[in-house]
């Protein structure tokens, strides 16, 4: 089997590299993603450190203190609210279906390109042609790619309102002991939203990347071909009009 890259100096290749690492980024920042945030307290004389992260797939619903750190008795209360698992795992979800689909479009750019190009019947669907199968694909996962960038970035907005640091610090000081004594509870947080607008941009240029591949995918379609066809058999451009060699005088 020998490997041809010449697809690679051309837009439907290229666009595919260009897809590769922006895939990965778009869901490895959201799958990848942590924050924490530690409070020092007293209890009499004795200093202590209460931490508490949240994650992927942001499931803030199961993160839930007492209200009475010293005692550690009494009721409990949830620091955050319903979080974004919906739409963090659908995001993710459609970047692992589009990185393990680039890495085979890519096997089969490279190494059986001939095939692709001239065998309409391989490799998937008896009745459908490569390209053709290509195409479908492509556009469902530029769709997949929009909803899922969209959903992501309302979550995003959710999971930033609901891990702002003065408010969870202000819910500590109203309604946790010993955390009402203002003096008592020194807040330090570990985290930022870099990875998350990181994870947005990447999704948005999933979705144009893959997008504006459909058309040199389409290009490569006997739907495409077969309009050319007969206008370079009678002399005539894509627009209808006689070639510029039939109308210039012998």
């Amino acid at each position: 089997m020998q490997m041809s890259t010449r697809i690679l100096k051309e837009p439907l290749g290229f666009i595919r590299i260009l897809e590769f690492p922006m895939v990965l980024l778009a869901f490895a920042t959201t799958a990848g993603y942590s924050a924490t945030l530690d409070v020092k307290y007293k209890c009499t004389s004795i200093e202590n450190v209460f931490s508490f992260s949240w994650f992927y797939p942001f499931d803030l619903t199961n993160t839930a203190i007492s209200n009475d750190l010293c005692k550690q008795e009494g009721g409990s209360i949830s620091i955050f609210g319903e979080g974004a698992v919906s739409q963090s795992q659908f995001f993710v979800c459609t970047g692992v279906l589009s990185f393990l689909y680039i890495i085979g479009v890519l096997y089969v750019y490279l190494f059986q390109l001939e095939k692709y190009e001239s065998d309409h019947r391989w490799p998937l669907l008896a009745s459908s042609p490569a390209v053709l199968q290509d195409f479908v694909v492509t556009a469902v996962l530029a769709v997949f790619w929009f909803i899922a960038s969209c959903a992501w970035a309302s979550g995003v907005n959710v999971i930033k309102g609901l891990t702002d640091f003065n408010l969870i610090k202000n819910m500590f000081m109203n309604s946790v002991n010993p955390c009402k004594d203002k003096e008592s509870c020194h807040f330090t947080p570990h985290w930022n939203y870099a990875a998350l607008n990181v994870s947005l941009i990447a999704g948005f240029a999933c979705f144009f990347l893959f997008a504006s591949n459909l058309w040199f995918i389409w290009k490569e379609t006997e739907w495409f071909k077969s309009r050319q066809t007969p206008n370079v058999a009678t002399g005539q451009t894509a627009g209808g009009y006689p070639a510029a060699a039939d109308v210039l005088p012998r």
